[in-house]
């Protein structure tokens, strides 16, 4: 009978777990609007899937090439990668804390206990002995409140903030790998441009030189062409380091050495420009896929978590305990049945009084969890920040972009014209080089506008969280 009343509480215990202390976590129901209020008129209806690789959009295939070793071999990834995979050993760690733990035991000693003990008794006295013992232990806590339950939720946020980490260092890989990209082709061919500049402008300062020794003009004209001589050597030699320090910053998110890329990029190449229309999704949809927001959230569903591990800490903690070995004076008796030892039974711990505190860590967490809800809120602010701003922003570089080009054509039209007015006599030959001087301006003009134009579209790529796998086995 007591057997079976024993059993019969070990089974009423058991159906009491998983009644979780604490507040359930639920997440927020956040109001967002309908639709983007500087998305341009003209984005598509069916927009393509953010996790598209959207860098292919600018029809580069060294770009896509690039893009590839990086996700490869980058050491920030590859960071994040192992973190991540630390993490997914704690939460498994952490879904065994449901399970008994068994551990095996074994010893062996020469025991002689004193005469001198005040528990010493003749009759019982054995002399010198040989202990030996070997056996097995378990120990079970029953989370009948919950606490282990919390214990796991709060580990399945950590790695689901993991994971998050791993997506946003992905997402600004990308962006950073692209953005370098066309800054240096944008500086190859502004480089380009900047030397034929060079050769105008020493060509009309011989000019300027000779036509002032013949009286032609003044000495202030000769230093005019002189300072823009120099002025086109020197702006020659920023782009020169501007062009070297994208190919370091190049190769170090390649996982390479700075100057491994010298020869790969040394070939000047056009720089990639964006697709016609970059689309934008709903806000609902990158709130869903914006790694910043993602961790920002599952921080709040940690910290909410971790306030019902601590409440659990009210309550009494039950345990099964046990072992079952054998015990003998010697190792050749030891694996006898009259050697079996074993004893089982529940326990349980209760802190009754602590001073308080426990109910202070509660509240010290219930704070974290309003600071995190705030920083939650806050994330999902600058998030819509950042994508209105990037939709603004790519509209006028578009535009500026658009506009360059129609200067620059007219400046090639003005600079053939003066040409024919020279061939016919009517113009000076410093007046052609002058309009050539002011089309090569334009074309610089133009590389740089171009730059901007493509890396505002990246921008508003990164904005939505594009081009990064959203499920979690996606990650590894």
């Amino acid at each position: 009978m007591k057997r079976i009343y024993l059993l019969s509480i070990f089974l009423s215990l058991l159906t009491l777990q998983g009644c979780g202390v604490g507040p359930d976590y639920q997440k927020l129901d956040i109001s967002l609007p309908s639709s983007w209020e500087n998305a341009p008129h003209d984005t598509i209806r069916n927009p393509p899937s953010l996790e598209s690789a959207w860098w292919e959009n600018f029809q580069d295939p060294l770009l896509n090439t690039l893009m590839a070793e990086a996700v490869t071999h980058n050491l920030g990834l590859k960071e994040a990668l192992a973190r991540l995979e630390s993490a997914r050993h704690l939460l498994a760690q952490a879904d065994t804390a449901f399970f008994p733990t068994f551990t095996m035991e074994g010893a062996y000693e020469r025991e002689r206990k004193s005469k001198n003990a005040p528990t010493y008794n003749p009759t019982y006295y054995l002399g010198t002995y040989n202990d030996v013992h070997l056996g097995v232990s378990t120990s079970w806590e029953l989370d009948l409140f919950g606490r282990i339950q919390r214990a796991e939720e709060m580990a399945q946020a950590t790695f689901d903030i993991s994971v998050a980490d791993v997506k946003g260092v992905l997402l600004s890989l990308q962006a950073s790998v692209a953005q370098t990209y066309i800054a240096l082709r944008s500086t190859q061919t502004q480089i380009q441009h900047q030397t034929q500049l060079i050769n105008l402008s020493q060509e009309a300062l011989q000019l300027t030189q000779d036509l002032m020794s013949a009286g032609s003009v003044n000495q202030q004209t000769a230093e005019d062409a002189q300072s823009t001589y120099d002025t086109a050597l020197a702006d020659k030699t920023s782009l020169e380091v501007t062009l070297k320090t994208a190919l370091h910053q190049l190769a170090i998110l390649l996982g390479k050495p700075p100057t491994a890329l010298y020869q790969y990029l040394a070939r000047p190449h056009p720089i990639p420009l964006p697709p016609p229309s970059v689309f934008s999704d709903l806000p609902s949809t990158v709130l869903e896929q914006r790694p910043d927001i993602q961790a920002a959230e599952r921080a709040l569903a940690e910290s909410t978590s971790e306030i019902g591990l601590l409440t659990g800490d009210l309550f009494p903690k039950f345990s099964l305990t046990g072992s079952w070995g054998y015990n003998s004076r010697n190792g050749t008796t030891l694996i006898r049945s009259r050697s079996t030892t074993f004893n089982v039974g529940p326990d349980f711990t209760w802190p009754i009084f602590d001073f308080g505190r426990i109910r202070d860590s509660i509240k010290s967490q219930e704070a974290e969890r309003d600071a995190r809800l705030y920083a939650y809120q806050d994330a999902i602010l600058r998030a819509l920040a950042d994508v209105e701003t990037a939709l603004v922003t790519l509209k006028n570089k578009a535009i500026f972009y658009q506009k360059m080009q129609k200067i620059l054509s007219s400046q090639k039209i003005t600079s053939v014209l003066t040409e024919d007015l020279y061939d016919a006599g009517s113009a000076d030959y410093l007046d052609v080089i002058q309009k050539q001087q002011a089309e090569l301006r334009g074309d610089l003009k133009s590389a740089s506008s171009a730059e901007e134009y493509a890396i505002a579209a990246i921008n508003l790529y990164k904005s939505l969280g594009a081009g990064i796998p959203q499920g979690k086995e996606n990650i590894s």
